[in-house]
């Protein structure tokens, strides 16, 4: 009979082992979970000013291409200008080479 208690109460210390390693696990991933939602609660937290961040970087974005676009257009414009500009002086050249009398 009492090999048989000492067998059962060392079954049941198995078991109790067990259960202890089984809560230290819990208590470990209960502690992360804590962890993770903490951080969570920060990124909430830090969301509305991100937000406000990217849309005003995102307004600079849209002011600077169209900026560029001007820029460009006003380029453009420029170097029609020019070239207009250089025909005009061969034209000068030419009816001043007709006054002239040089064909």
């Amino acid at each position: 009979i009492e090999t048989q208690h000492i067998t059962y109460l060392r079954s049941e210390q198995v078991l109790v082992d067990q259960i202890n390693r089984l809560i230290e696990l819990v208590r470990f991933k209960l502690e992360r979970l804590s962890e993770l939602a903490s951080q969570i609660k920060h990124i909430n937290q830090s969301l509305p000013t991100l937000n406000k961040e990217i849309a005003s970087l995102d307004d600079l974005i849209t002011s600077h291409k169209s900026d560029i676009q001007n820029t460009k257009l006003k380029k453009q414009d420029k170097q029609e200008h020019l070239t207009l500009l250089q025909k005009v002086a061969k034209l000068e050249d030419y009816i001043l080479e007709l006054e002239d009398g040089v064909p």
